[in-house]
């Protein structure tokens, strides 16, 4: 393939969409580089690639304003699925509120699974009537702020009383 071996691999691909190179044909693609003079345009190519896919998935590191979102979700007295990125996703939590409605204090206990094992981050209470925040800037009864999800570590809460939650949170990348 010559000394742009890397970047002939990855003509045919569309970084970012549909068609973008997979995690396995970056990798493979750099197992025969060794450090050598010979392959310093592939080393060079390589790092030219990954700066891109920094740049354009993840914004340098800072959130898309297009990729923020609150949502609202039910809990169920059963553990529910209160946020769960897919595939290659990782989300960061900005701030979650308990919305409760009916007349009743609601006390919500969210822990963090993987699907198999979970953690119990804290089991916290909304007043009744009232939207209460119990993760955010200026409440981290949770844990440390700010709290990032991905699709092997993502938030699960259940109730004892109905009640919502909603969540603010940033796609970092997707």
């Amino acid at each position: 393939m010559g000394k742009s071996r890397f970047l002939n691999l990855l003509k045919t691909k569309t970084l970012g969409g549909n068609t973008q190179a997979s995690a396995t044909e970056l990798d493979n693609s750099a197992n025969p580089v060794f450090l050598e003079p010979d392959n310093l345009m592939d080393i060079l190519q390589i790092g030219h690639v990954n700066s891109a896919i920094q740049a354009s998935r993840q914004n340098n590191g800072l959130p898309k304003g297009s990729l923020s979102e609150i949502i609202e979700i039910t809990v169920s007295d059963a553990p529910t699925v209160l946020l769960q990125p897919t595939n290659e996703e990782v989300y960061q939590i900005n701030a979650i509120t308990i919305k409760e409605s009916s007349g009743a204090t609601a006390t919500v206990t969210f822990a963090l699974t993987d699907g198999a094992s979970s953690m119990q981050l804290g089991a916290q209470a909304g007043s009744a009537n009232q939207e209460t925040n119990v993760f955010g800037p200026f409440k981290t009864d949770l844990g440390s702020y700010p709290l990032t999800l991905t699709s092997k570590s993502y938030l699960m809460g259940s109730r004892d009383n109905a009640c919502t939650v909603l969540i603010s949170y940033h796609v970092l990348q997707s």
